[in-house]
């Protein structure tokens, strides 16, 4: 028996989602990367709409910046200027878009639009199949295909349907007896699955830090005074280094050769290999990360350094530019994967931008510059932990740490700050500085504390005098 369904004569689209992408990318090119990253211009309804979108990637691609003059002749150029409707469906666009500030999720609707129309004309075949007396194992088969496009598209096509959360329902007895992996700690402070982040003002050391952890983690050696539980491969991406610096560092803090696998993804030679810059903002890209991490189940730590350059085009203070980014984290940890952020401070020492980025953290790491730093001292800084999950005492004190070369090998120094802190005012004392104000303000900390150490040092004076 023939199958008849009446499907509405226009296919799923939103023609003004579309045009306030094109306008954004007008007003602000770094738009474009958070488009791409999602969308094709394939993705796009109208015919004129995916011929401009594809005239921004070429633009782009050039290292051309893209505004209505340079794309309006790029068209004209082209031969397709007339057929997008000229330079007055350009300027239309421009007033479509006031901001580029809502594009992710315009985007979000443009694509979830080209899902919807893929699933109809594959549903669209399945009738017709139907209707030519095609067996229910072609069926089955056809109509699977369409499930899966509407899985591969925006949740908000996947979710539309309410979950049924209570077969996921957990009561006390169950949580008890429920068989759960040991969770295993690389170090004190970095769980498997653990979020981290270390942020410090430029300059500081933050990347040799990182090449060090790297170092030590796939190595199985001590990093500063934290005793590694075993080898564990790593994957460094890193967003701005120059490929034989990287190459250069890291090859001189490894103290032997790595035991665990060690991956490097590098800015410099993505662009290289796929003429693409390496921005995990957009969900393709992040896609392309976890293919990686799929095929090399051996990476257990992924490290990304740094924020700024590997999440471009993000508005550091909104919590809500940075929320996809936060469940990516999330559904890494959900891996049983590291991860550990490297990122820049703030004027004021605090890490740059919306302190929300901290909220699903396990750790969070400060490096800042000592107050008696001089220049030629190279990498000197102070480590404080800000937040640890799980963990206190010794374990996360802070630490004064520099890096030296010894014998043409880089080692690092450390001492445990509060030691450090009592030697600085151990030398003030006998240069003549009793004052506790100004001790304060040279060792850079609290006047109570200067007090505190003075007074500490002065009684070990007296016990010795005695």
């Amino acid at each position: 028996m023939s199958v008849h369904m009446e499907l509405p004569s226009l296919p799923p689209q939103n023609v003004e989602a579309e045009q306030a992408i094109l306008g954004a990318v007008l007003l602000d090119n770094s738009a474009l990367a958070k488009a791409c990253g999602v969308l094709t211009a394939g993705d796009f309804y109208q015919i004129a709409n995916q011929t401009i979108f594809q005239a921004m990637l070429g633009l782009s691609e050039r290292g051309e910046a893209i505004d209505q003059i340079i794309l309006t002749d790029h068209l004209k150029t082209q031969g397709a200027l007339k057929s997008v409707g000229g330079a007055a469906y350009l300027a239309e666009l421009v007033q479509a878009a006031p901001s580029s500030a809502n594009i992710r999720y315009h985007c979000k609707i443009v694509q979830e639009k080209a899902r919807l129309r893929q699933a109809r004309g594959e549903l669209v075949e399945a009738l017709q199949a139907a209707d030519n007396g095609a067996g229910r194992a072609e069926l089955a088969g056809r109509v699977a295909g369409v499930q899966k496009i509407l899985d591969s598209a925006s949740p908000r096509i996947t979710s539309a349907a309410s979950p049924d959360l209570a077969s996921a329902l957990l009561d006390f007895g169950r949580l008890q007896t429920l068989a759960l992996p040991n969770q295993v700690r690389h170090f004190a402070w970095l769980p498997e699955g653990g979020n981290v982040m270390v942020y410090g003002p430029r300059g500081v050391g933050k990347t040799m830090l990182q090449l060090a952890l790297t170092a030590a983690l796939t190595t199985g050696t001590v990093f500063l005074r934290w005793p590694v539980h075993a080898p564990v491969g790593v994957l460094y991406v890193d967003g701005e280094m120059m490929l034989v610096e990287l190459r250069t560092r890291l090859t001189a803090l490894l103290p032997t050769p790595p035991m665990a696998a060690l991956h490097v993804l590098t800015s410099e030679w993505v662009y290289q290999t796929l003429k693409r810059d390496l921005v995990l903002t957009g969900e393709g890209m992040r896609e392309g990360m976890g293919a990686i991490l799929d095929a090399h189940p051996e990476i257990r730590v992924v490290i990304l350094d740094n924020v700024s350059s590997l999440f471009a085009g993000l508005n550091e203070d909104k919590k809500q530019d940075w929320e996809p980014i936060n469940a990516w984290l999330i559904r890494l940890r959900q891996r049983g994967l590291a991860t550990v952020l490297v990122h820049h401070a703030g004027k004021g020492g605090q890490q740059r931008g919306t302190s929300g980025r901290e909220d699903a953290l396990d750790t969070v790491i400060r490096l800042s510059t000592p107050t008696d730093y001089e220049p030629q001292e190279g990498c000197h800084f102070e480590l404080h932990f800000t937040k640890s999950r799980s963990v206190k005492g010794d374990e996360v004190a802070p630490l004064d740490v520099r890096l030296e070369d010894v014998g043409g090998r880089l080692v690092w120094i450390w001492k445990p700050l509060e030691k450090s802190k009592e030697e600085q005012v151990r030398d003030l004392l006998a240069e003549g500085i009793t004052n506790t104000t100004e001790i304060a303000e040279i060792t850079g900390v609290s006047r109570s504390y200067a007090w505190k150490l003075k007074r500490k040092i002065e009684k070990a004076v007296e016990g010795q005098a005695q």
